[in-house]
């Protein structure tokens, strides 16, 4: 798939499948997440879950309809190399909250995890900030990414429409605000009459 900007070089690894699930807050990307590693759970297949450390609500991930499982959280490219040398049975790797890490991290796990035979690296990552500017994490990924989903959430202020945007309506002042009390899913028709 590449990347949907027409001037960023696709990147391909051969034996790594980069999959990104993206969509507004409340979409259910954690959800889908869980789903996926119950899918392996079952078979009894090891996997390895990842999140950046910036998300301090819990040290799990956990979706709101109560479901959580462990994961490893990340703030350093090194603690990402030793976290990969530990798990070297793992094939499978999910990225939650991805648009907090850099795109030199998302370059690190694709790269290393393709030089450790990660089969499949699965990243769940908002697509825009609140100011609608593409988080660069995000644009990483999709330069990686083989294939590429996004999920539906319908608008919070009229509920008609589709939310594509992470409308903030309280918070600090820092550019990224980890959950979604600060934040509403809105469609572009409601943004417009918010401005």
């Amino acid at each position: 798939m590449g990347s949907p900007y027409k001037m960023e070089q696709e990147i391909k690894l051969h034996g790594t499948e980069v999959i990104l699930t993206s969509g507004v807050m409340g979409s259910g990307k954690t959800a889908a997440l869980i789903n996926a590693v119950e899918q392996l759970e079952s078979r009894d297949i090891p996997y390895l879950i990842i999140k950046p450390e910036i998300d301090t609500r819990t040290t799990a991930i956990w979706s709101r309809d109560g479901r959580e499982r462990p994961c490893e959280v990340v703030g350093t490219q090194h603690e990402l190399l030793r976290i990969l040398d530990q798990h070297k049975d793992v094939k499978w790797v999910f990225v939650d909250e991805a648009q907090f890490f850099n795109p030199e991290f998302i370059q690190t796990i694709c790269q290393t995890g393709n030089y450790h035979g990660i089969e499949h690296i699965h990243f769940y990552s908002l697509q825009l900030d609140y100011l609608d500017n593409v988080f660069p994490a995000w644009k990483e990924v999709a330069r990686y990414a083989d294939r590429w989903y996004g999920l539906q959430r319908m608008c919070e202020m009229c509920g008609s429409s589709y939310a594509s945007h992470n409308h903030r309506v309280s918070g600090g002042d820092s550019l990224f605000e980890v959950g979604t009390d600060n934040y509403k899913a809105i469609c572009s028709k409601c943004k417009k009459e918010l401005e």
